[in-house]
């Protein structure tokens, strides 16, 4: 368990020295987690990343048959918890609580999670997605969105955040457009909106600028549907990530 997910991902044959050097560079950049960063760069397939893992560190597999939703579970960790240490509960065995996990190597997330719980902690490892949806059915269709939105400053660093409008005479090189699209708050707004639309089933998803905000609805069974919006200097970012990234179809 002590093993790094690059070791063990290099050792399987799954990734070459070269993308373990860049992904430990990469990841640190953006502000995200080694496996997220492998995955989203497409050096490696989601599903075939944690089915090596089961098989490396002897772990279960998250399934959703065999973990019945306990609405009882949101009252163990809170929120804040489970977003910070990217660790969702899923059983409550007493003296024993299982999460939830998609990277189940961080020794120092399990470590802080047990004393918080005051209780012995086993991790099994899910998706992304399936993580996102699990704090969802937890906490909220949109716990993810609303929980991203609050911790953004309202006031950004990006040079539109001012003014009534957004300017027709504002300038940004597509070089520029395209590192704030990678920026980490907006990465992870982008992905979370995606995998929100995902289990809510959404056939599209709007995002239009307003005056104080962006708003953003998703479109289920024909109908639109507001979630938390997001501060309006991100407004530029989320579009440009859009047109970066290959993944914004949302499946049938």
């Amino acid at each position: 368990m002590r093993k790094k997910m690059g070791e063990i991902l290099l050792e399987a044959g799954m990734l070459t020295e070269d993308q373990v050097r860049e992904a430990l560079i990469g990841h640190k950049q953006l502000n995200m987690r080694f496996g997220q960063y492998i995955v989203r760069e497409n050096m490696i397939d989601e599903s075939q990343m944690v089915n090596v893992l089961c098989s490396q560190l002897h772990l279960d597999r998250y399934h959703p048959r065999n973990y019945l939703p306990d609405p009882k579970l949101n009252e163990i960790m809170a929120p804040e918890t489970v977003q910070k240490y990217q660790a969702v509960p899923i059983k409550n065995g007493g003296r024993l609580l299982t999460v939830a996990m998609t990277d189940p190597l961080d020794m120092d997330a399990l470590d802080t999670i047990e004393s918080l719980v005051e209780r012995e902690v086993k991790p099994v490892i899910c998706t992304e997605q399936e993580f996102n949806e699990l704090v969802q059915n937890l906490f909220g269709a949109n716990f993810g969105i609303s929980e991203l939105v609050r911790n953004i400053q309202p006031d950004g660093e990006l040079p539109f955040d001012s003014g009534d409008e957004l300017s027709e005479d504002l300038e940004i090189s597509g070089r520029e457009l395209k590192g704030m699209a990678e920026d980490a708050p907006v990465v992870k707004l982008v992905e979370t909106l995606l995998d929100t639309a995902t289990s809510q089933r959404a056939s599209d998803i709007h995002i239009s600028p307003e005056k104080k905000r962006v708003q953003v609805r998703f479109r289920v069974d024909g109908k639109l549907h507001d979630v938390p919006p997001p501060p309006r200097h991100m407004f530029l970012p989320i579009i440009s990530a859009s047109k970066f990234w290959p993944i914004w179809t949302l499946p049938p």
